[in-house]
């Protein structure tokens, strides 16, 4: 659905932007100039982690020729965003405010000249979004990595155009995946039995239907702890059992891995055996005690997927 601008809609999922030169007036300079026409199209499919990938063809190039994916889309306040290929530089990754009054917004990362930009190429664009990290490849090299500040959400995606001819798009898909937590936890035989009787549960699909990953499930050659930073990125939140491993004995790791969680702004659920006297620095928050019973791992399981429901309406990822 076409949003603003002219666009042709074909079969096969073609989608032609009708580009042409723009009229207006320079509120600087008070002279007129050309520039061209800007348009937005929004789709019906929703997206929050996973790809979109599409084929573009521009059938002239000028220097403001633009065709980028939106993803993270308000429709009430028109804000959103967008990746591909821009005007500014040649790639860019790019949060815009109200975007029918500031189509341009501001830049998060760009990267490349814009001369290297050629008419009548097809380009393959693919979009990858896991938690706040977010990658643009483009005829399969990796142009673009971020973090983001804040997690997207769950939104319709859409197409912007900016050219004075005409720009076509083929081939548009979107594969939305399952929202991925990650479990911070101590691994030995008694936490072993909360995370599969009550964190795997709550998560799975007869709970909040989400892919949760702990440390310990992490394969590869490499450093522990550079797997651990990719995989906190990726995730939409974070889940984190502090208990201390004997009184007054909390684990490093655990910690290290909250701390590091937390500084990402990355939501956290909390929960700890009742009893635990949480450290100054955890004290303020809110955390969900549980008793090592039968009894409590089923208390603590509801509890679980309650919080989990309102953090994912909270922020929109449901």
């Amino acid at each position: 659905m076409p949003s603003f601008g002219s666009f042709t809609i074909g079969q096969d999922k073609e989608v032609v932007f009708n580009g042409a030169p723009h009229n207006y007036v320079n509120t600087i300079t008070g002279n007129p100039e050309t520039g061209d026409k800007a348009g937005v199209i929004i789709s019906n499919q929703y997206f929050g982690d996973g790809k979109i990938s599409f084929d573009v063809v521009f059938s002239e190039i000028d220097d403001k020729s633009s065709c980028e994916v939106i993803f993270d889309y308000d429709p009430l306040t028109d804000n959103y965003l967008a990746a591909g290929i821009s005007a500014v530089g040649l790639f860019e990754i790019r949060r815009v405010f109200d975007g029918k009054s500031n189509i341009f917004g501001k830049t998060e990362k760009v990267v490349g000249e814009h001369s290297f930009l050629q008419s009548d190429v097809k380009y393959h664009i693919d979009l990858s979004v896991k938690g706040t990290l977010v990658s643009l490849k483009v005829d399969g090299v990796e142009v673009i990595q971020l973090v983001l500040p804040t997690n997207t959400r769950r939104s319709q995606v859409g197409l912007f155009f900016m050219n004075r001819a005409n720009i076509t798009v083929t081939n548009f898909s979107v594969i939305s995946q399952r929202f991925k937590a990650f479990m911070i936890m101590q691994f030995n035989e008694r936490y072993n039995g909360i995370y599969d009787s009550v964190i795997k549960e709550s998560c799975g699909p007869s709970g909040c239907d989400l892919e949760v990953v702990r440390a310990d499930e992490l394969y590869g050659p490499g450093m522990i702890i550079s797997d651990v930073v990719r995989i906190i990125n990726e995730s939409k939140f974070v889940i984190a059992e502090i208990s201390p491993v004997e009184t007054g004995n909390f684990n490093a790791n655990v910690y290290y891995e909250v701390g590091y969680a937390h500084a990402l702004g990355k939501p956290i659920i909390l929960i700890a055996l009742k009893g635990t006297k949480l450290p100054f620095d955890i004290s303020p928050f809110r955390v969900l005690f549980y008793e090592d019973t039968i009894a409590g791992k089923e208390k603590i399981l509801e509890m679980l997927k309650t919080n989990i429901f309102s953090l994912l309406e909270q922020y929109g990822l449901k």
